[in-house]
């Protein structure tokens, strides 16, 4: 299984409350989700969802600054991603 990774927010039109266009998200693998064309990302709730995927691009980030992104999680978010969908 592929380890987590960054995406970055490119449209929160439908979801104005729960994504901010321009910030940077966690995201978890989900083969499901991609087949649907969706991405699993940890949102304003601290919580992961499922989004459009063309709502987000992937990016890379160097290593201190994801390790900085990570310690700034809550512990919601740090746990293993659960099956829920906004609508």
């Amino acid at each position: 299984m592929r380890k987590s990774f960054w995406v970055i927010c490119v449209d929160n039109h439908e979801y104005p409350a729960s994504l901010e266009r321009g910030k940077v998200y966690l995201a978890f693998p989900d083969a499901d989700a991609d087949a649907e064309k969706m991405v699993r990302v940890v949102d304003e709730s601290g919580e992961d969802y499922l989004y459009p995927s063309h709502y987000f691009e992937h990016i890379a980030l160097p290593a201190p600054v994801r390790r900085k992104l990570r310690r700034q999680m809550t512990p919601f978010s740090k746990a293993r991603p659960s099956v829920r969908m906004r609508s």
